[in-house]
């Protein structure tokens, strides 16, 4: 087929969004984490929660891109495909988007992000999950080694509604001392700017400085009675 077929999915829940820069999978660390885009294994990924109906249209359009392609000189490949999604607790579908971080070493653009009015978010906008947005995605039909699919990038996505990041602790809400708001009347200060925070790497304990100790005081004799005595004498000359 002359064009890469898309599919746009509205109102789905943002899940593991990875899409503001290249990440790949690190086994030490058994988390994603950032890296460049040349890296080995570094891609741009987003899954979604999406209804049953929505499943349905996506799968649909899955199945037609295969079936163009199949045709379109690829007759040695299989009728069917197995279907990709996940069923969650919820009885919703989930599925996962990836994009290379390059092709032949040239860095992939990483999905255009707008908001609900469609202005663009700023380079670096971090998705979170749980957010509802629209996301479009293209569909590349493959055989490879006697396994058949459609694969899904994310080419565009458009914020709906944005759940803030949260920021995260070990705590859960107590009775106890809190800050009311107000401008702190007598104890009110000048605002100092905020620190700039510490990035994860750098969030390290300082090594105990050790604590000089007090010098101690040495404590001087008495002077002997015969300089008590010429003291005397020498203060009895300037009363004269």
């Amino acid at each position: 087929m002359a064009d890469t077929a898309t599919h746009l999915l509205k109102g789905v829940e943002a899940l593991y969004p990875r899409i503001d820069k290249t990440y790949r999978w690190d086994n030490a660390k058994n988390k994603s984490v950032p890296c460049d885009a040349t890296e080995k294994g570094a891609e741009f990924s987003l899954s979604f929660v999406m209804s049953t109906d929505q499943a349905k249209e996506l799968w649909s359009a899955m199945k037609d891109a295969y079936e163009v392609k199949r045709e379109d000189g690829n007759t040695s490949w299989p009728d069917t495909f197995e279907r990709p999604f996940k069923k969650d607790d919820s009885g919703n579908w989930t599925h996962k988007t990836r994009t290379e971080g390059a092709f032949n070493g040239e860095a992939s653009r990483p999905p255009s992000q707008v908001d609900a009015k469609r202005t663009p978010l700023p380079s670096g906008f971090m998705l979170t999950g749980g957010s509802t947005i629209n996301v479009q995605v293209s569909l590349h039909p493959y055989f490879v080694d006697g396994t058949a699919g459609v694969k899904l990038r994310p080419r565009a996505v458009q914020v709906l509604k944005y759940v803030p990041m949260q920021a995260r602790d070990p705590f859960e809400e107590e009775e106890g001392f809190t800050i009311e708001g107000g401008d702190g009347g007598a104890f009110a200060v000048e605002a100092t700017p905020e620190p700039v925070a510490a990035t994860p790497a750098e969030e390290e304990w300082e090594e105990d400085v050790p604590v000089k100790e007090p010098k101690k005081m040495v404590k001087k004799s008495a002077a002997p009675k015969e300089e008590k005595e010429a003291v005397t004498a020498v203060i009895d000359e300037w009363d004269d």
